[in-house]
C-alpha cells in the first residue's frame, strides 16, 4: 500500500478522534457551564450517605448539576444563613447543627422550584444520587400545592428542602431478624402438625359422625345463611345507594375538608380552658390566702376595734343630725329661725356697700400719700423740714 494513503488515513482517524473528544467534552465537560452558565444551591440534610463532590444531581431523570462540597452544618456560622435553612426546613437549631449542609451547582437554564425538595437516594451498591421532585410525591414531606400550580423559583444562594430515601441495605437488615422469626414460626408449625398428623385419621372419623348426626341442623343453617347474605345484599344496595348519591358525596366531602378546622378550633378552645382554669386557680390560691389571713387572731381584733370606732362615729353623726334638726342652740337657730338669716343677711349687704363706700377714699388717700412721697414741699413745711425738725 502506498506510504501517502497510509499516513493520509492515520491523519483522518486521528482528526475524527479529536472531534469525537471534543463533542464528548462539550456533553459531559465543562463546556455547558461555560456556554449557559450555573447556580449555586444549598441542602440541609440529617444526613448524607455516599454523598461526595461530583454526586449528580437529577430533575426527572436528567441531569441538572452536581455537588460541589459537603460540609457539617455546625460550621456554617452565618446566623442570617442559619435563619433561613432552619425556615426552610421547619427544623429547630439543635437539629440543625446535628446535620450537613450539601453544596450543588445547578446548570442553567435548570430550574428548581420551593414546592421541590432533594431528595437523596442510595443503590445497593452505595451509589448516591440527588433526586429533585414534588413535594405532592408520595413519600415526600409538605402539603401538596394546587394540582397544576407551580412555586416560586429558587435563585441562587438559597436554601432547598432535604429528605433522605430509605436506604436499601437498611431495609434487607430490618427484614432480617423478621424473616428469621417467620422461618422459626414456621419450623414449629410443621413440628406441630407432624406431631398431630397421628391423631388426623380418628379425627376426620369425628368429624364425619357428627356432620351425620347434625344433617339437618346443618341444612337449616345453610338456609339461614342464605337468608343473612340476600339481607346483607340488600343493605349493600341500600348503603350503596344512599352514598352513590352526588349531594351525598359533596356532603361527606365538605364534612372531611372542614374536619381539620374543626379539630383545630377544638385544640384551641382545650388552650382558652386550659388558660381559663389556670386564672381561676390563681383566684382560688388568693381567696385561700385570704381567708387564711382572715383568720389571724390581730388582724380580727384590728377589724372589731374598727367596727367599734364606725358605729361611735355614726353615733356622732347621729347627734349631730339630731341637734341640727332641733330649734336649740346656734346651728338650730339658723337653720330654722328665718329673722335670724334676714338680719345676718343684711349685715352683709350692708358690709358689702360699706367696702363699696370706702375704696375710693382707700385710692384718694394712696394718691395723697404717693405725692407727699414724692415733693414733701407742698405740706408747706420746708423750713421746718431744714431745721430738721419732724413733722407730727
Amino acid at each position: 500500500m502506498d506510504e501517502r494513503v497510509v499516513q493520509f488515513r492515520v491523519g483522518v482517524m486521528v482528526f475524527a478522534t479529536a472531534i469525537i473528544t471534543l463533542i464528548l467534552v462539550a456533553m459531559f465537560g465543562e463546556l455547558p457551564r461555560i456556554i449557559h452558565g450555573t447556580y449555586s444551591v444549598r441542602i440541609w440534610l440529617r444526613e448524607a450517605p455516599g454523598v461526595t463532590p461530583d454526586t449528580p444531581v437529577r430533575k426527572s431523570g436528567i441531569l441538572i448539576g452536581r455537588v460541589t462540597e459537603v460540609r457539617f452544618a455546625e460550621e456554617v456560622g452565618d446566623a442570617e444563613d442559619i435563619e433561613n435553612a432552619m425556615a426552610v426546613q421547619g427544623i429547630s437549631r439543635e437539629e440543625y447543627n446535628r446535620g450537613v449542609i450539601v453544596t450543588a451547582e445547578i446548570n442553567e437554564p435548570n430550574r428548581i422550584y420551593d414546592d421541590e425538595v432533594c431528595r437523596v437516594s442510595s443503590t445497593l451498591l452505595g451509589d448516591a444520587a440527588l433526586q429533585i421532585v414534588r413535594v405532592d410525591q408520595k413519600g415526600l414531606p409538605g402539603a401538596p400545592g394546587e394540582q397544576g400550580s407551580r412555586g416560586q423559583r429558587i435563585t441562587g444562594g438559597q436554601w432547598v428542602r432535604g429528605t433522605i430515601a430509605d436506604d436499601p441495605m437498611e431495609a434487607l437488615l430490618d427484614m432480617q431478624e423478621g424473616i428469621s422469626q417467620a422461618i422459626g414460626s414456621v419450623t414449629g408449625a410443621a413440628a406441630a402438625m407432624e406431631k398431630a398428623s397421628g391423631g388426623l385419621g380418628s379425627a376426620m372419623d369425628k368429624v364425619r359422625n357428627m356432620l351425620e348426626e347434625n344433617e339437618e341442623g346443618i341444612s337449616n343453617a345453610v338456609a339461614q345463611s342464605g337468608k343473612t347474605m340476600k339481607a346483607i345484599e340488600k343493605a349493600a344496595n341500600n348503603l350503596n345507594a344512599l352514598i352513590g348519591d352526588e349531594a351525598t358525596q359533596k356532603q361527606l366531602k365538605d364534612s372531611l375538608t372542614e374536619l381539620p378546622l374543626t379539630i383545630r378550633e377544638i385544640r384551641n378552645t382545650v388552650t382558652h380552658m386550659q388558660t381559663t382554669m389556670g386564672l381561676v386557680d390563681g383566684n382560688l390560691r388568693n381567696l385561700d390566702q385570704f381567708t387564711a389571713a382572715l383568720g389571724d387572731e390581730k388582724l380580727l381584733t384590728r377589724l372589731d376595734r374598727a367596727v367599734r370606732n364606725l358605729d361611735r362615729l355614726m353615733e356622732d353623726v347621729s347627734t349631730f343630725g339630731q341637734a341640727l334638726n332641733t330649734r336649740q342652740g346656734s346651728l338650730g337657730q339658723f337653720v330654722h329661725n328665718r329673722e335670724l338669716y334676714d338680719n345676718l343677711n343684711r349685715a352683709s349687704q350692708n358690709i358689702d356697700l360699706l367696702v363699696r363706700q370706702l375704696k375710693p377714699i382707700v385710692n384718694d388717700v394712696r394718691v395723697f400719700t404717693d405725692k407727699i412721697a414724692r415733693d414733701p414741699g407742698r405740706l408747706g413745711v420746708r423750713g421746718a423740714l431744714q431745721r430738721n425738725v419732724p413733722i407730727k
